[in-house]
């Protein structure tokens, strides 16, 4: 991830001293003077050796006018991953409840509606729906704010928005896992003893369901955790994905390396806990002597 991300983000077509000068602009020998300082002017493979001693000394490199990466990105990710947590745990809630209640109806007037209603999410786009919730919401309604992240009212419509479509997708799978549950012996057995539907779906079918929702959920969360991107933008969230983007458009390499770098921690991690995970939710997978 470094190597590649490094090649990428120095070999990509301008200059980055035209983005720290600005409009001014500088005399070619000024622009020498300013590029020897930050070490512009040395090849690529010194410049590479010289990021990988700083990496491994904790030090994520600084931006001009700006101050320490690594400061910038803490209060980044950590309105990015309030932002992720809100839409997960609402893409949880909203997604297995309505899968449970459409599969175990499955083929009723309230399921096939339900699934006409979910396909919307799961085909929209994202700049899309949060153009819509901006414009009902905050514009037409006047009931949540439009743009920003400094209380929890400027959370609630970039949650929304981004848990529609994870939320979608968990609540199609929940369904098709429900319905193949339902026709399962200890499910009918449970129905022939007499047990209310609310009592089976949650102790029997809700064990059924957890396995590829955790699946879904745990990379969906590396995703938003990483940055969402389009959400954060349309709604001006101060967050990593913004960040993101405003460090490739102003070629802040150091930025750059730092935002890619945790996305790729982020995504290991996320895979090796979904794994874990299994073996807590199904003794099955579990190794035996």
């Amino acid at each position: 991830m470094a190597v590649i991300t490094f090649l990428l983000i120095h070999l990509a077509p301008g200059d980055p001293l035209d983005a720290y000068l600005g409009q001014e602009g500088a005399s070619q020998a000024e622009k020498a003077v300013i590029r020897e300082k930050l070490g512009l002017d040395k090849p690529l493979n010194v410049r590479f050796v010289k990021y990988v001693k700083r990496l491994c000394a904790g030090d994520l490199g600084s931006i001009p006018g700006k101050g320490p990466v690594r400061d910038i990105l803490v209060h980044r990710f950590a309105a990015t991953a309030r932002l992720a947590v809100a839409a997960i745990l609402l893409a949880v809630v909203l997604g297995v409840s309505t899968g449970l209640a459409g599969g175990w109806h499955a083929n009723s007037l309230f399921d096939k509606a339900l699934q006409c209603f979910l396909l919307l999410f799961v085909s929209a786009p994202i700049f899309w729906s949060g153009l819509l919730a901006l414009l009902l919401f905050s514009w037409a309604l006047n009931l949540l704010p439009a743009a920003g992240s400094q209380t929890p009212a400027h959370l609630v419509l970039p949650a929304l928005v981004l848990a529609s479509r994870p939320a979608a997708l968990v609540s199609r799978v929940a369904r098709a896992n429900t319905i193949e549950a339902r026709s399962q012996p200890f499910v009918l057995a449970a129905m022939a003893r007499g047990l209310p539907n609310y009592l089976i779906v949650m102790k029997h079918v809700l064990k059924v369901v957890s396995i590829p929702v955790v699946t879904i959920v745990g990379m969906d969360f590396a995703g938003l955790l990483s940055g969402a991107v389009i959400t954060e933008t349309v709604f001006s969230y101060q967050g990593l994905g913004q960040f993101a983007v405003e460090a490739i458009t102003n070629r802040w390499y150091d930025a750059v390396m730092a935002v890619a770098m945790l996305w790729a921690v982020i995504f290991v991690c996320a895979n090796f806990l979904v794994d874990v995970s299994y073996s807590f939710l199904d003794p099955r997978v579990r190794a035996v002597d």
